[in-house]
């Protein structure tokens, strides 16, 4: 967990970085035309 923290914070510390839960990320895919989606 230690490690973890620290990577969280180093990661937080950079310009872009962002930390989504998974709820934001599928509406982030969604509604981006560029993700690729399997075919039905």
């Amino acid at each position: 967990m230690k490690a973890l923290g620290a990577f969280i914070d180093y990661a937080q510390k950079h310009p872009g970085v962002v930390f989504m839960r998974k709820d934001e990320i599928a509406r982030f895919a969604l509604e981006d035309a560029g993700t690729i989606r399997e075919r039905a």
